[in-house]
């Protein structure tokens, strides 16, 4: 009998006790072992509050954060911190405005489920400040957040009663300057709410106060703009074109062209075709290599393919190396690091040449299908891992320099089996001192599935 096969009440608490002796990183990892222990996994993170003091932004945790989030906040715990006491009030009230009911679980669970997005989605803040208030923040307000809650779900008179108070028309330094979160709510704030639902009426409506309130009308319809933009929302996007905005782009405005350069960086063709046009009018109607070579190296980072292949289409530089803005091999490395290989497939089908460290960065992120492209283009498996005399602090990689570790060395550390015979297979180096290396690194860490897979392949691990 496996471990699996045992019965789900003695299978739960070795899992358990499993995750907290391998801490969140290593836990994790026991997801890949099939989807029983990745649902086990996921269901007993939030059961063992493992992301409670997380330092991620919870934009950056996607779909698991958003699970996270709504077992925390359905938990049985009578207060978790008064930001999410927020949202667990927020739920009640609107569950109790659909339904005159209170305690309706179903209504209740949904706004919870709903709310929790909207916060991975936003991502104002970093995991543990939810649930810590930071020393430097201010103290969450209420109604800040429930206006922002009844922007994205909708609810236009909840948004024009709440919108009447001044302080929460408020934006001090803008919709997607997250370094500030500690001056925003639980959820972010209602103007980008408003765009994430795609709500034009509650969208000007706020633009309105915020312009009676004198709260800097324009600067928050341009951020509105550009973030409406990065999310790919093209109707919003066009609907809050100003076309007094072309006078600053005919003038030379630095400013303005600064915001609207950063607004052509959206996932959407659509949207992007839109800011074309407009600047077809100016007297700048075509994109720079410069420029487009940053918007290729923020697709590829962000995994947009069809914006990449878009922006090739356009001319834009695989080996662009002439900017201030721009190293050498940036797409590349951009490509390596998004986890995409049909965006590396694009990348590598145009004339490039590889600095050699391309396969380091997508073995250290686990990246198997980059590497098994990377390899297919003639990538050296043994990069880092063949100078003569190489130190210990090399074969782990060099933080000054920026460097990755030797391939191998990121597939044991990673306990990815599968990279591992694949590196090994074409290749990969086991023997002289990165051997020693790889075996005392496994002990350290406890990691007996690796010494047993080094062991395999004729490494002495005595």
């Amino acid at each position: 009998m496996s471990f699996a096969d045992l019965p789900m009440e003695l299978f739960r608490p070795i899992l358990a006790e499993a995750m907290l002796i391998r801490g969140l990183q290593r836990a994790l990892r026991l997801r890949l072992v099939n989807s029983v222990f990745s649902n086990e996994v996921l269901g007993l993170l939030p059961e063992l509050r493992m992301l409670d003091s997380n330092q991620e932004y919870t934009r950056t945790i996607g779909e698991m954060g958003t699970l996270y989030l709504k077992r925390r906040l359905l938990s049985k715990q009578p207060s978790l911190s008064p930001r999410l006491d927020n949202i667990r009030r927020i739920a009640s009230r609107f569950a109790l405005e659909d339904d005159g009911d209170a305690d309706n679980q179903d209504s209740y669970v949904n706004y919870i489920s709903v709310l929790s997005s909207l916060v991975t989605r936003q991502g104002p803040c970093r995991m543990r400040d939810l649930f810590v208030l930071n020393v430097y923040a201010k103290e969450p307000s209420f109604d800040y957040d429930l206006l922002t809650a009844a922007a994205y779900t909708h609810r236009l008179t909840l948004v024009q009663e709440l919108s009447e108070q001044e302080e929460n028309t408020e934006l001090e330094y803008g919709i997607v300057r997250v370094d500030f979160y500690d001056r925003f709510g639980t959820m972010g704030t209602p103007y980008a709410a408003a765009a994430l639902s795609g709500n034009l009426s509650i969208i000007d409506h706020l633009l309105h106060k915020a312009e009676q309130h004198g709260r800097g009308p324009e600067t928050i319809r341009w951020l509105l703009f550009e973030f409406a933009s990065k999310i790919g929302a093209p109707r919003t996007v066009e609907h809050l074109w100003d076309a007094k905005w072309m006078a600053g782009l005919q003038s030379e405005n630095l400013s303005v062209w600064k915001l609207f350069h950063d607004a052509l960086s959206t996932p959407d063709l659509e949207t992007f075709e839109f800011l074309m046009q407009i600047k077809a009018s100016t007297p700048h109607p075509t994109l720079t290599k410069a420029r487009l070579a940053f918007l290729a190296w923020h697709a590829a980072r962000n995994g947009w393919e069809e914006m990449l292949v878009r922006l090739l289409a356009l001319g834009a530089p695989v080996d662009y190396t002439d900017a201030w803005i721009y190293r050498a091999g940036a797409l590349l490395h951009a490509a390596c690091t998004s986890g995409t290989a049909a965006i590396l497939r694009h990348i590598l089908q145009h004339p490039v040449t590889l600095a050699g460290n391309e396969i380091g960065r997508s073995a250290q992120c686990g990246y198997f299908g980059s590497v098994k492209i990377l390899i297919e283009h003639g990538a050296n498996v043994n990069y880092r891992a063949t100078q003569v005399g190489v130190e210990i602090k090399r074969l782990c990689g060099d933080r000054l320099a920026g460097l990755p570790p030797a391939p191998v060395v990121s597939a044991v550390l990673l306990e990815h089996e599968g990279l591992f015979r694949c590196l090994v297979q074409h290749g990969a180096l086991l023997t002289g001192e990165i051997g020693g290396f790889l075996v005392k690194e496994a002990k350290a860490r406890g990691l007996e599935s690796m010494l047993a897979l080094l062991a395999e392949y004729g490494v002495d691990i005595a």
